[in-house]
């Protein structure tokens, strides 16, 4: 069952307890949102459904197991249970082995230095989720991560995308960046002053949660309708976005993705309002990343009907389909996320100031 409220949310794992090659028990364990697990159970019956609680485990929020009630135990006892990691009771320490290191609930800290404390040299090396169990969880020992499951697209001041595995919204990025999100198509466009773009000069870029490194794959295309005189012009900003086919009986199902307001409406902002007498003057409806003219370099056919009426294509040019479906074989059938459309990033360079003794009749 899902629910709006995390802490609400339950997972059910099935595991096999063996010994000597045989199977003893089967358990469902019942892991809450922080990846504890406070429950597991058997069915006890071969014909029908009895179930039987093995196990039962409550925690404080650090882990540190409650005591004197549900501590029955009808079977081999599980290790597995804060975070669903291994609970090591040698020596009498009641450490649990999470990975790269040894957590103590008791107190609340690690025993062994953070491997990765130079990214947060601000905490401690031995916090434990920076002292918010509620909100966080460190499933190996190395970097905590929001429950929220940060670590998104993040486009910094100077225009590049990195995977930032501390956003999870605008609030949580760095001062002049912009959040982007999971999975986004990033389209840079090439307008000038006028609003008019050279053909093919537009820039799109994949970026996906399965792939942290950077693009996954790019295609040059156009941002502009073929006739900003008598259509609206997408405006920049980040949209919601998703897969999509064109219309089917015209354009043959052609692969597109579907572009929204950010929350799911249609009608996009333009750069100056929408010629179209089919609109509303304002805005742009039915808006799609799309192919592009199969035939020629040019927004129109040969019979100059337009092939974009504000929406953002792929880019024109003879036989341009196959190139546009590998890209799109890249975005995928499941694609959903966001488009962010934005101008070309200005590269800066620093101002190197000379010291005074190069600096003619100086010293």
């Amino acid at each position: 069952m899902q629910t709006s409220l995390p802490y609400l949310n339950l997972r059910f794992l099935e595991v096999n307890h063996q010994k000597k090659g045989c199977v003893l028990e089967k358990k469902r364990l019942n892991e809450k949102h922080l990846g504890n697990v406070r429950l597991s159970y058997k069915n006890t019956s071969t014909t029908g459904v009895n179930l039987e609680i093995v196990e039962e485990n409550n925690y404080y929020t650090f882990g540190l197991k409650h005591k004197g009630y549900n501590n029955q135990i009808a079977g081999r006892d599980h290790k597995y249970g804060f975070g669903n990691k291994e609970e090591q009771n040698e020596l009498g320490l009641d450490w649990i082995d999470i990975t790269a290191r040894s957590y103590d609930p008791a107190l609340g800290r690690w025993m062994n230095v953070d491997p990765l404390a130079e990214e947060r040299e601000s905490l401690s090396p031995y916090n434990f989720v920076q002292n918010n169990p509620i909100n966080r969880i460190d499933p190996d020992g190395a970097l905590d991560e929001s429950i929220q499951k940060p670590d998104d697209w993040v486009e910094k001041a100077d225009g590049s995308i990195y995977w930032d595995n501390k956003a999870t919204s605008q609030a949580t990025t760095k001062t002049g960046e912009s959040y982007l999100g999971k999975n986004v198509l990033v389209g840079t466009h090439n307008r000038d002053a006028n609003g008019n773009e050279a053909i093919n000069t537009a820039k799109f870029d994949l970026y996906l949660e399965s792939d942290k490194t950077g693009s996954s794959a790019t295609i040059n295309g156009n941002t502009v309708p073929a006739d900003n005189t008598k259509s609206g012009t997408l405006a920049e900003g980040l949209y919601s976005a998703k897969f999509g086919h064109r219309n089917a009986k015209k354009y043959h199902s052609e692969l597109a993705v579907r572009i929204y307001n950010l929350d799911g409406t249609d009608g996009l902002p333009t750069v100056n309002g929408n010629p179209n007498p089919n609109s509303n003057g304002k805005t742009l409806t039915g808006v799609l990343f799309h192919m592009g003219n199969n035939y020629q370099s040019s927004l129109f056919d040969s019979r100059g009907n337009t092939y974009s009426s504000g929406c953002q294509t792929s880019g024109c040019f003879k036989n341009s389909r196959p190139t546009h479906n590998a890209f799109m074989n890249k975005v995928g059938t499941g694609f959903k996320g966001s488009y962010y459309l934005r101008s070309k990033p200005v590269l800066t360079i620093p101002t190197i100031v000379p010291f005074s003794s190069e600096i003619p009749g100086k010293q």
